[in-house]
């Protein structure tokens, strides 16, 4: 093992162990400042402090606590780059970055006619601590970041969080866990909400195999899918198999697979006459719940069209509705369309367009990130919601990585504007 591989294996015990003890947040937000002081005298570049952001999401089980930690990491980041964008005078522009922007107005407007102001807050704050990340990589991330170390940090955070899921099993009993896998709640994300994680990393962390083979990492990304299969989670599961099979059907090989497609198809074919699409569908999803979230969400959008009824206006019409503390639709587009209405979706789906032309570049690494994505939006389409805290941050960081790799790419036609 290399040192930075040392550091990734410290870093992730460390936040597994603050995760055990509970100390009180503001020890929690020292350690990881303290942490921030050693990279700055170190003079390591951005890509550090973000990973020490990705791995102090999951040291608390507090969600409260989570949230002040890492969103605080994420605006001393945010202060330090607008400190470099003026001092430079210079500021990148990604591809993404005006419809975030437009839509962050947008949101923030939006809280003059939700209904609980208190609900729209945090709907607002949980929509920009992903948009931060994505300014912070596109101006700061400056070269190139090996491909090959993002996989192997993928797997440590997936260490980290599986360690939090096994400890948590031990605690509660794995019988009950089992039964009632509501009871799986690790403070900073309940079972359909960490499982995200698991959606995103696991494409990104079989990327190092298309390079080399490793004992350790096979053994270490085994057990990590141990912890994807505990969370219980059939949306993540449904996310992760259609993600790993297109990654199979990319980088295995093709003329195998294309060879037996047929005989899939045929196979899935009988399965669908005998068991019905339906049956299938709830092996995956409880549609008897999702069914009404689905009929009042989409009442929402019809009675207030244009503007919705507000940024994170779900939570407070759901309970209305059928006294329950759902807070999102639990599908993505369908909770912008009832939120933020028919000048949401235009500016979400400006948004989609700049998610292809990111994206679109056959090259392995890309592909994997492509794979990840689509694996998250699926589980974001049954599961749930798209604006949750570290979801974005997941979410815009790779795609900031993937627009700089492309943006500084002597032979690639993507770039970034320089203002």
């Amino acid at each position: 093992m290399k040192q930075f591989e040392y550091n990734l294996l410290f870093i992730s015990i460390l936040t597994f162990v603050l995760f055990v003890f509970k100390p009180y947040v503001l020890m929690l937000l020292s350690i990881y400042l303290l942490i921030f002081c050693g990279l700055y005298y170190l003079k390591k570049p951005i890509q550090y402090y973000v990973v020490v952001i990705l791995f102090s999401v999951m040291c608390n089980r507090t969600l409260n606590s989570q949230v002040l930690v890492d969103y605080v990491l994420i605006l001393i980041l945010f202060i330090y780059t607008l400190y470099f964008v003026v001092k430079e005078k210079k500021c990148i522009v990604g591809h993404l970055l005006l419809p975030l922007i437009i839509f962050s107005i947008y949101s923030t407007l939006s809280l003059i006619w939700t209904p609980v102001l208190t609900y729209g807050i945090d709907g607002l704050f949980a929509v920009l601590e992903g948009y931060l990340v994505y300014f912070i990589i596109t101006n700061r991330l400056k070269t190139n970041v090996s491909f090959q170390t993002v996989s192997k940090i993928a797997s440590y955070i997936l260490l980290t969080l599986t360690l939090e899921i096994i400890y948590f099993y031990i605690r509660v009993g794995p019988i009950n866990m089992i039964e009632n896998k509501n009871l799986l709640h690790l403070g900073w994300g309940m079972s359909n909400i960490i499982a995200t994680i698991y959606v995103f990393l696991i494409p990104l962390a079989m990327y190092k195999y298309t390079k080399y083979k490793s004992a350790w990492y096979s053994f270490l990304d085994f057990f990590n899918f141990i912890g994807l299969l505990l969370t219980l989670s059939r949306g993540a599961y449904l996310g992760v198999f259609i993600s790993i099979n297109l990654f199979i059907f990319y980088f295995v090989r093709k003329k195998w697979v294309w060879r037996y497609c047929v005989l899939l198809l045929l196979s899935s074919s009988v399965l669908l006459v005998k068991y019905k699409l339906n049956t299938i569908f709830n092996l995956f999803i409880n549609s008897r719940n999702r069914d009404k979230l689905y009929l009042i969400g989409w009442n929402s959008f019809k009675s207030h069209l244009l503007f919705g009824q507000g940024i994170k206006s779900s939570e407070y019409v759901i309970f209305e509705q059928i006294g329950k503390q759902y807070m999102h639709y639990h599908h993505f587009v369908l909770q912008i369309a009832a939120t933020l209405g028919i000048l949401g979706l235009v500016i979400l789906f400006w948004m989609m367009i700049q998610w292809f032309v990111i994206l679109d570049k056959n090259t392995p690494f890309i592909r994997c990130v492509s794979f990840s994505i689509i694996g998250s939006i699926l589980h974001q389409s049954v599961d749930v919601s798209f604006d949750l805290y570290f979801f974005g941050v997941y979410f815009y960081l790779l795609m900031g990585v993937v627009e700089v790799y492309r943006h500084y790419n002597k032979d690639d036609s993507l770039k970034m504007k320089v203002l």
